[in-house]
């Protein structure tokens, strides 16, 4: 997604890595839960990046804000990091929530 044009893109991945860690929490959004780590980055209601782990209520996704409960997981889970070009923003999930694959 390209924030600065506001509209979607296509891009490739790159580069990507599967690694077990701790620190996940799971973002609930109406039916759907997506899982991630807690530092994650996503597009916050202000137009800043934050971790998940930060975002209170809302976050932004490409037709609006939707309101999300996040809630952390025990244990160590398998997640998946990747790198995207041009733009190093994506969607994921069925309400396209905006993430940060770039630390």
């Amino acid at each position: 997604y390209d924030l600065e044009r506001e509209r979607v893109v296509l891009g490739r991945v790159i580069w990507r890595r599967s690694i077990i860690r701790e620190g996940i929490v799971d973002v609930h959004i109406a039916d759907e839960t997506i899982t991630c780590s807690n530092n994650h980055r996503f597009l916050s209601a202000d137009g800043k990046w934050q971790p998940i782990s930060r975002i209170d209520g809302k976050i932004v996704h490409h037709e609006g804000k939707v309101a999300v409960n996040v809630k952390g997981v025990t244990g160590k889970r398998r997640v998946y990091n990747f790198t995207t070009i041009p733009c190093h923003n994506y969607f994921v999930g069925q309400k396209r929530l905006i993430v940060h694959n770039i630390k």
